[in-house]
This record gives C-alpha cells, structure tokens and sequence, in this order.
C-alpha cells in the first residue's frame, strides 16, 4: 500500500508541474451572424453575453518600455466574438482619468493567425490599436506591421469601432475585417529575407485558431503613456515576437444567442465557451485525473478489505 501511495504522489507532482508550465489562456470564440450587432460602444446586444473574455490585470501581464506606474495598471474586460466578416472586440477599460484626444489613451490587440508568423519575423505580429479621439465617440484606429513602412502605423479605414465615456472609465467596440487580418500582401521577414506570403493560407473557420496579445496603454494629461501592459508568455511585455502571444483564440461553433433581454449574463463560471484564464482546462484535466486516482485507491482499498 505505501508503494501505491507513494506512485499517486508522484503522479499528482508531475500533474502539478504540467498545469504550471504552460501560461496559454485559451478563448473558445462563439460564431454569430453579421447583423446581430451595432458597432456604437455599448454591448447592449444578447449576443454579448455569451462572448469569450479574458480580463487584464496586474496579475496576467507584463510591461515594457519602463512605463510601469502601478496606479495605472488597471483592468480592462475584453470580449470577443467571430463572424463571416472579422472579429468583434469589446473593451470595457477603467481609467481614473481618461483623456479623449487621439493619443494619450489605448486599447490595442494584436493577431498571429493559425501561428503562421514565426517568431523570427522582424515584423511581429498584426497590430491595431484604438485611441478614444473626440467628445463624439469617433476612434482613431491604426493598424501596423504590414510592411517597413506601416511599423508606426497606417489609418485602419475598414475597421468599423466607437467608443464610449462611462463612469469608470470608457469602452472600445470594434469589428476588425478578416482582409485586415490576414492582409494577402504582408509579407514574412526571416533573417532579412522574405517569404512567401503565409497569411493568405489561413482560412477562418470553425476549428482554426489565432494566438493573441491584449494590449493596454494608459496616458493622462501630462503625460502621454504611465503604464503600458500586456498578456504575454511568463508575464514578461518587452518581447513582441509572436513567441510571446499567449492568448489561443480558438473558432467556435455557430452559438444560439438568448432571446430576451432579461435573460441572465454569463458568468465566467458559467460560460461554456470560454476558458476562465485564472483557471485554464488544463487544470480541470489535472483535477478530474486526480479524482480518478483517488476514486481507484478507494475501490482498491474496498476489495482488499472484502477479501479478508
């Protein structure tokens, strides 16, 4: 018996060791149809409520640049869906003192499509970033890393967003076109070489996956950016090679989207498709084999004593 016990040890510290390993927060994104939702910065449309999201926080992001003041860490609750047409983001962002002028504050998401951009691309990933610009609720989107000339960016003219002033801060909503994000003429840099173009090989369907990084940029009036953040593999920001996306957005299913406005919001516990990234499905793996072992040592113990 203490043989089979210590095995089981053993067992459950390599199980612990795997669950610790790998920091991917993986996102299971619902398929809706494209008229379900107005891009106006409010997330009043049901289909809303079953949307994958993964909130930034102190916790699941790292910083670059030295702009790190922890005053302004603050949460920003992401949501995504996936359509025909692109990806819808919302971004709930609290900001203690917000500042509406094309510059100071950021919300910002990046894509590595199918993992087809490798880490030694000196382009990294696809970029767009979303600055709340004026009392009106216009953004200004740019979109980056195209080619050499777009790496400081280039007006995004087909993505559709608003934003939003509210009291905790403000929201970002947007949908971003699959030809934005698998642009067929960006190239892959390697070693100062270009590739073929890979991006044109991804197909966004059910089953296809895009790595990710979710990106805050925090500024107010005297300075343009305080702290600057990102989910980033082992919570270390400054690396943007695409090594470092460690958001796994996974397309879903055609979901059903509630009828009613008084049906009840998901919770995280309760969404179906999305993986709670302070709990991701590997741990539940490790959980319910550890609940296997532990019900077989049970059974063991039970015809032992039955035998004598």
């Amino acid at each position: 018996m203490k043989k089979l016990l210590f095995i089981i040890s053993a067992i459950m510290m390599c199980l612990t060791v795997t669950a610790s390993a790998d920091d991917k927060i993986n996102l299971d994104l619902p398929h809706i149809p494209d008229n379900v939702i107005v891009i106006d910065g409010e997330s009043t449309e049901m289909a809303w409520k079953i949307a994958s999201n993964i909130t930034l926080t102190k916790e699941n992001t790292g910083t670059w640049a030295d702009m790190e003041s922890e005053e302004h860490i603050l949460p920003v609750d992401t949501y995504l869906l996936w359509s025909d047409k692109g990806i819808y983001v919302y971004a709930d962002v609290t900001d203690n003192d917000p500042v509406f002028n094309g510059a100071n504050d950021c919300f910002e998401i990046s894509f590595n499509p199918g993992g087809l951009i490798p880490k030694e691309d000196k382009l990294q990933g696809m970029f767009f970033m979303f600055w709340p610009a004026d009392e009106e609720g216009n953004v200004k989107c740019t979109r980056h890393n195209i080619d050499e000339d777009s790496l400081s960016g280039i007006d995004a003219y087909d993505v559709e967003t608003k934003y939003k002033p509210t009291d905790k801060g403000w929201t970002i909503e947007a949908l971003i076109p699959w030809h934005y994000i698998c642009d067929e003429n960006r190239e892959v840099y390697i070693n100062r070489r270009l590739t073929d173009n890979l991006l044109a090989d991804f197909e966004h369907k059910e089953g296809a996956f895009i790595a990710a990084t979710v990106c805050r940029l925090n500024g107010d009036e005297d300075s343009q950016y305080c702290a600057v953040y990102r989910t980033c593999t082992n919570n270390y920001g400054a690396n943007f090679n695409t090594d470092s996306y460690n958001v796994i957005l996974n397309l879903g299913a055609e979901a059903v989207i509630p009828e009613s406005e008084t049906a009840p919001a998901q919770t995280d516990s309760e969404q179906s498709n999305s993986s709670d990234s302070s709990f991701p499905s590997f741990i539940i793996i490790a959980a319910v084999s550890a609940a296997v072992i532990v019900i077989a040592v049970f059974v063991i113990i039970r015809i032992k004593k039955s035998k004598k």
